[in-house]
This record gives C-alpha cells, sequence and structure tokens, in this order.
C-alpha cells in the first residue's frame, strides 16, 4: 500500500489537522487486509476465468488477528480460527480496503483501484477465536479472543476523534544551549548577575512595557519587556527577555551582540569559537552570516526576524533610545524570529513545538586591500536563544492582545561564547 502525502505542509498548515491526517493513515493501514478473496470465481455455469459476468468472493473480517505468540523462542507458525458469519452480501464492484474510509481522503490520497468491475459477493464475518501451533502443530498455545479496540468500527471512531494535543512542556529551570552563562528558563536575577560577572556594564536599558502603559491598557507590544545591557566600550550588548505577568522574572529569550574594530579578530577565530564551544550546527558546518542549532524538533523551524530599530523596544529614563552604529546607521534591535513579535498568529501555531534553538549571525566585511583605511569598520557577531512555545504561551497566558506592532579593540581571546 502506498499512500501520498504534502511534499511541502508548511508550518502555516495546523498541527492539528496533521495529527489527524496521521490517525486516518493509521487507521487505513491497520484496515489493508480485512477484505481477502476466498476460493473461486463462481457463477451459474461454473469457474471461467474469461467471463466477466462471475462474482468474486470476499470475506471482510471485522476483527484483527491477534499476533502469534512466542513462547521460549517456539514461534506459532500455523493457526486455526472460528469465525462467525454474520451476513452474506453481492456487490456491483469488488471490495477495496478504501471503502472503509472517508471519500475526501481516499481522494486527496489516490488510494482507489483505477478500475474494479466485476461483481463480487461479501461474507460479513466476525472473529470468535484463534489457536495458534508451532512445531508443524505439536505445540498449541492457548486460544486468543479477538481485541474489541481493533474492530473496524473502534479504530475508525479513534481515526475520527479530536486529536488529544500535547502541550510543549518546558523543563524547569535553565536549560538548553548558553550564551556566556545565559540559559533559557534562568531567573532573570541571576541572569542579571551572571552577565555583570561576565562584563563591566555601563548602561542598562529596560524594556518600553515597564514605562509605555500597555500593561494597563491590555495592548501590549510582544517582546517588550526585559532588559538590556550595554558594555562600558559599548562594544556589547545583551538583552534578556521576559513575558510578565506569566513568566515575570524568568527568561525566555536571549539575544547578544559583539562589535569588533577590522583587523582585531579574524572570521576564522570567530567560527572556530564557535565551533569548540557548541560544535556544528546539526547536518551542517560553522559558516558566515546564520548558523542554527535545535534538537530535532526544530528541524523546519526557520523563521525571519523583523529587522527593528533598538529603539522600537527599548527606553532609558523613561524615553525611547535612540542609538547609531559607526555606520551612522539605526542600531537595530535583536534579531528574534518573527513568532516573537507576532505570538497570537495562528500559522504559528506549530511552532510551539520547536523547542530551544541557537542561532550565531556572523557578519564580517571583506579586506579592501586598495583603501586599508575601510578595513577599520566594524564586524559584528550575534547570537540568540529562543524557545517559542514558551513564550507564546506566556504571552497567551497573560490575556492581552497584541498591539499591532508591527572605539576599542577587542583581543581575540576576549570573545568568549
Amino acid at each position: 500500500m502506498q499512500i501520498e502525502f504534502d511534499q511541502k505542509p508548511g508550518l502555516g498548515r495546523s498541527l492539528k489537522d496533521r495529527v489527524k491526517d496521521l490517525q486516518m493513515v493509521n487507521f487505513a493501514v491497520e484496515v489493508y487486509d480485512r477484505y481477502q478473496e476466498i476460493g473461486e470465481r463462481c457463477g451459474l455455469s461454473g469457474y471461467d476465468s474469461d467471463n466477466s459476468d462471475l462474482a468474486s468472493i470476499y470475506l471482510y473480517l471485522n476483527d484483527a488477528l491477534p499476533p502469534a505468540p512466542n513462547v521460549n523462542n517456539s514461534t506459532a507458525n500455523q493457526a486455526e480460527a472460528v469465525i462467525e458469519i454474520t451476513g452474506v452480501r453481492m456487490v456491483s464492484a469488488e471490495p477495496h480496503f478504501s471503502d472503509l474510509l472517508p471519500p475526501e481522503f481516499v481522494r486527496k490520497r489516490k488510494l482507489a483501484p483505477l478500475s474494479r468491475d466485476r461483481q463480487a459477493i461479501i461474507l460479513d464475518a466476525k472473529l470468535k477465536e484463534i489457536t495458534y501451533y508451532s512445531d508443524r502443530g505439536k505445540t498449541r498455545f492457548e486460544p486468543q479472543l479477538p481485541d474489541p479496540g481493533q474492530s473496524v468500527q473502534s479504530l475508525l471512531a479513534a481515526a475520527q476523534a479530536e486529536p488529544e494535543m500535547l502541550k510543549y512542556k518546558t523543563p524547569e529551570g535553565p536549560y538548553g544551549w548558553d550564551i556566556v552563562g545565559l540559559q533559557l528558563g534562568m531567573k532573570m536575577t541571576d541572569a542579571e548577575n551572571t552577565i555583570r560577572k561576565h562584563m563591566k556594564v555601563g548602561r542598562v536599558l529596560e524594556g518600553k512595557r515597564l514605562y509605555d502603559g500597555s500593561a494597563q491598557s491590555g495592548r501590549v507590544t510582544p517582546a517588550s519587556s526585559g532588559k538590556l545591557f550595554i558594555s562600558e566600550d559599548q562594544r556589547e550588548f545583551i538583552a534578556i527577555i521576559d513575558e510578565p505577568p506569566a513568566a515575570a522574572g524568568k527568561v525566555l529569550a536571549v539575544w547578544r551582540r559583539v562589535y569588533m574594530p577590522g583587523n582585531t579578530v579574524s572570521e576564522n577565530e570567530v567560527i572556530g569559537a564557535l565551533r569548540t564551544k557548541y560544535g556544528n550546527p546539526p547536518g551542517t558546518e560553522v559558516g558566515r552570516l546564520d548558523n542554527r542549532w535545535h534538537t530535532p524538533d526544530g528541524y523546519r523551524c526557520e523563521f525571519r526576524s523583523k529587522e527593528l530599530p533598538l529603539s522600537i523596544n527599548w527606553t532609558e529614563n523613561d524615553k525611547p533610545v535612540e542609538m547609531k552604529q559607526d555606520d551612522n546607521k539605526l542600531m537595530p534591535d535583536g534579531r528574534l524570529p518573527e513568532p516573537y513579535h507576532d505570538p497570537l498568529n495562528p500559522n504559528y501555531e506549530n511552532a510551539e513545538r520547536c523547542g530551544p534553538i541557537m542561532t550565531a549571525w556572523i557578519q564580517f566585511q571583506s579586506p579592501d586591500l586598495f583603501q586599508p583605511e575601510r578595513n577599520q569598520s566594524m564586524n559584528w557577531v550575534e547570537q540568540t536563544l529562543t524557545d517559542i512555545g514558551p513564550y507564546m504561551q506566556a504571552f497567551r497566558a497573560n490575556g492581552k492582545t497584541v498591539q499591532a506592532a508591527g572605539s576599542k579593540g577587542l583581543a581575540s581571546d576576549a570573545l568568549k561564547f
């Protein structure tokens, strides 16, 4: 039996719909052999294989055969079954297991045979018991009764039932990869102590939610609560994100950006440091631009990141902070995945099971051999730690509606991950 699946199901399709689809696929597999052709085709003039008017005889067994026992390495290789014939039917076309499935499911999966014009006689039957034998009949096992849960009716009811969705269970306490000792699930106070031990902090920005009145109005902007620590030399930025009140004081995301003047740290040194600490990302090697470490659940969880200025979400002294990079462009906010900025979007429902993901974005300017002065422009590395499920759950638990959002040199041995 071959069942076709969508080649590109995508994250936009409901997880519940896909689970229901798999339930029906499982039902199809279970009932694949419930129709069995028996004996020879028959008719008033006897058997004639070339006579299309003759009917085939099928046994339709409502119950599944219990598995053959294996006792003391003795495997059953013979069986005797007692069945009860509950009815006889004449049908205009030979039966097929797809007759037991919803027509729309059969059509989409192309399960129906191309041609089956011959008439058939169907003997409806129920299994009463089955007895297995081994050693050419010398060993007899105890008779077995059918499992009511494996009848066609029970299996169909289970396949059509609303699936009980398993909710993503967030580990207790800190978990997953770390960035300079910071992990998801940490207490915000512990995370702040870790940051202050890692670097000399010059400024601390607050998420705008603390001051913009949105928490009182119930219309908050996602990913706008937390603290952003800036080093004294303004070369390193580390943000920790929480989601009060449901997840107040708990780290639900981390981003870190390090700026490095040209000719201080090489790109290969950065790649080597990442590989030494974290190993290579699944299925690839550490390289330029975007690197992703994830669990098997996060294999297909790639999302774009909104490019927002830092001033959108961060404040200082109750006012938005407008900072610029050395190239005079606005300082960007952290590259958090899109579901952090739009957690109520139903298209991201499946993202709740992505699990922890760490990224590292390496942005180095290509050396200019003819204009060496250009090599002083800043290179940078940005890392993120995210787990979309816990953040989306916390945001929903808050019961709020999302508002439309919408230079010193750095020695190579000082760059730590």
